[in-house]
This record gives C-alpha cells, sequence and structure tokens, in this order.
C-alpha cells in the first residue's frame, strides 16, 4: 500500500545544505586571508596610491661622484660619494675612492687645521675599509697615499718619519697583494721621495709610467719625482701630461705654475764683475758667473702650452718665486764681490768696492726681474 508522504504542518520545510557551496564560501574566505596578509607584508600595493618618488641607485651616486671629480668640483664629488657610502656602507673601494679625493681637495684649504682635519678624515675613511677588506690592494695604496700627505702636515720630525714609515709598509704591502697596481707602485715611489730615495723613486717610476701612461695621478707623482731630481724640463713635461689627462685638476696647475715660476729665469747669467788684479778705477771685464746651475734650462713662460688659466692661477705666486730668488742672487753677488774677490787694505778701496757692488747690484736686479 502507498502511503504518501507526510506534509510538515507546523514546522518550515528544512532542506540538507549543498557541499559544493560550503567548499566554495571556504575557498573565497582562505582567498581573503591571504590578500589581507600581502597587504600587510607590502606583497600587494594597495589601489590609487600618488606615484612613488623614484630611489637613486649605489652607481648613480658613485658615476655622479666620479663625473664631478672629473670635472674639478672636489666638493660636490665627496658629497656624492658620501651618500654612495651611506647606501653601502660595507664597499670598501668606495671608501677608498672618497678618501683620495679628500686628500686632493686638501690641496685647496688655506688654513691649516681645515687642512689637517681633511687628511685625518681621509685616514679614518681608508682605515674604515681596511676593516672591511683587509686583503684589498687599491684600499692599502690609497691608505699609503693618505699616510703620506699627512706626514708631510706634522709638527715635529719624530712624527713625520713615523708615519711615512707606515705608510712605506702600507705601499709595499698593497704590491704584495697585487703586483699589477700600478697606484700603488706610483704612491710608494712618492714615499720614497719624501723619504730622499731618489734612484728607487725613479726606478719604480719607469715601470710605473711605461704600464699606466693615462693614469693622472702616475704622471703627477713622476712629475714630482723628477722634479724632485732636477729634471725640471722632464717635471714639467709630466705635470702637462697630467694635465691633459684631467684638465680640471686645479691643484695641478698650481703644481706646474710653481715649477715653472721657479726654475723657468733659473740660467747661467753674465755679471759684471771688476778686473782682481787692476785698481779700482779701472774698466770693469764681463766674465760667465753661473748663479743658478740646472741640468737643463728652462725657457721662459711662453714655451710652455698650458691654459690660459693657468697663468692666472700662477702670477702671484710666479712674482713672489722672482722677488726671492732675486734677493737669493743678490746675497750671493755680493758675498762674491766682498769677500772672495776683493780683500781692500784701505778705506779708500773699501769704499770704492761698495760702490762697485751697488752698480752690479742694480744691474743684476734689473737682468733677474725682467
Amino acid at each position: 500500500m502507498y502511503v504518501p508522504k507526510r506534509k510538515p504542518l507546523f514546522r518550515k520545510d528544512t532542506r540538507k545544505s549543498n557541499p559544493y557551496g560550503v567548499a566554495g564560501m571556504l575557498a573565497i574566505i582562505i582567498m581573503l586571508v591571504m590578500v589581507l596578509r600581502s597587504l600587510n607584508q607590502g606583497e600587494i600595493t594597495p589601489m590609487f596610491l600618488p606615484t612613488p618618488t623614484p630611489t637613486r641607485t649605489l652607481d648613480s651616486f658613485a658615476e655622479e661622484g666620479a663625473v664631478y671629480f672629473g670635472a674639478g668640483d672636489l666638493d660636490k664629488a665627496i658629497e656624492a660619494y658620501r651618500q654612495a657610502v651611506a647606501l653601502d656602507p660595507n664597499n670598501p673601494e668606495l671608501r677608498a675612492d672618497l678618501a683620495r679625493i679628500m686628500v686632493y681637495s686638501s690641496t685647496l684649504l688655506t688654513i691649516d687645521e681645515e687642512r689637517i682635519g681633511r687628511l685625518q678624515e681621509a685616514l679614518d675613511m681608508v682605515n674604515s675599509a681596511v676593516e672591511i677588506q683587509d686583503e684589498n690592494s687599491p684600499v692599502h695604496a690609497v691608505k699609503a697615499f693618505v699616510l703620506d700627505w699627512l706626514a708631510g702636515n706634522q709638527v715635529t720630525q719624530a712624527e713625520n718619519e713615523a708615519m711615512l714609515t707606515e705608510a712605506e709598509q702600507e705601499a709595499i704591502y698593497a704590491i704584495q697583494l697585487d703586483n699589477q697596481n700600478m697606484l700603488a707602485l706610483a704612491y710608494y715611489s712618492e714615499i720614497l721621495v719624501d723619504q730622499q730615495k731618489w734612484i728607487q723613486a725613479e726606478q719604480n717610476m719607469r715601470e710605473a709610467v711605461s704600464r699606466s701612461p693615462d693614469l693622472m695621478d702616475v704622471r703627477r707623482i713622476n712629475g714630482y719625482v723628477q722634479e724632485s731630481l732636477g729634471n725640471y724640463s722632464q717635471a714639467i713635461s709630466e705635470y702637462q701630461e697630467a694635465v691633459r689627462i684631467n684638465p680640471n685638476m686645479t691643484f695641478i696647475y698650481l703644481r706646474s705654475a710653481r715649477t715653472i715660476a721657479a726654475y723657468s729665469n733659473m740660467k747661467p747669467r753674465w755679471i759684471i764683475l771688476p778686473k782682481r788684479q787692476t785698481s779700482m778705477s779701472s774698466s770693469a771685464c764681463r766674465i760667465p758667473f753661473p748663479i743658478s746651475r740646472l741640468r737643463q734650462p728652462i725657457p721662459r713662460w711662453e714655451s710652455f702650452s698650458l691654459l690660459a688659466s693657468t697663468r692666472k692661477k700662477g702670477s702671484v705666486l710666479i712674482r713672489i718665486t722672482q722677488m726671492l730668488m732675486a734677493g737669493w742672487e743678490l746675497c750671493i753677488i755680493a758675498h762674491v764681490i766682498m769677500r772672495e774677490r776683493y780683500q781692500p787694505s784701505n778705506a779708500r778701496s773699501r769704499v770704492a768696492t761698495r760702490k762697485k757692488a751697488a752698480k752690479c747690484f742694480n744691474v743684476t736686479r734689473k737682468q733677474i726681474l725682467m
């Protein structure tokens, strides 16, 4: 017998839940939880946010510093390298480059305290680079360079010698780490010159110039070495090569101008001196008296093809140097005339000798300051 299904009279008809619907709702809930988690972690950027400002990279600041250094703006180069070091504090090469630029920028400071402070800051920077990576040849080469320049600003001779010895050790260690590092060899030669080891310095610079002739530091230091040896013409040529490689370095112009100003007029001169065997009233004779002796006489300023700005920067220094040279040469003439050439016995002869010396003074002064 068929019995019909009983209909609910006093309650609602309850239906069973759909398992597919439940699974779909769970999937939606899980997806929403994952989206919220990604938003909190920053993996998903919310919509309608303002456009972010572009962030500069480490290479951007380093390249900016190199460009400013090439342009001769050392202060801006230092600032750019500082920002690069702030982005990557564990990069020893950046710290070494910053220390090198600090050393060169010290040449533009006129106050001794500021110059020594800049060099000491460069030493602290390169020491931090050594702490990061001890076995790094360029870093130790720059440290030797910093110590050498800082040694020249020490008060006592003992401090100077101690710092030069430390600089020499750093340069030797840099060469041991990389014997192809010509900057380390050049810095070592500069230290040897300051230690008065000129022959060894010249031998090292020959190798450095032959291997790396296009490095500004190598040319500059070779000019310094040649100047210390008395090869002033070759020294000026080396400074000109350094200027050609980097024409915006003010300190190279100053160094070259000082070399030209000091030695451009130093060549054998003819001085009018009286005859020794005749009386004071007799005519004077012309004898060669080489006041200044050079291996290679230097022509005047106009024979060097430096930029016009060099003349402006070194004009005052040139004039001062010429005046000092004139005073020194006049002292030599006085010594020759008054003590070596004559030994007058009476008062009249001494008066005549003084008059003749004054005449030679005026002639020589005009020749020197032409």
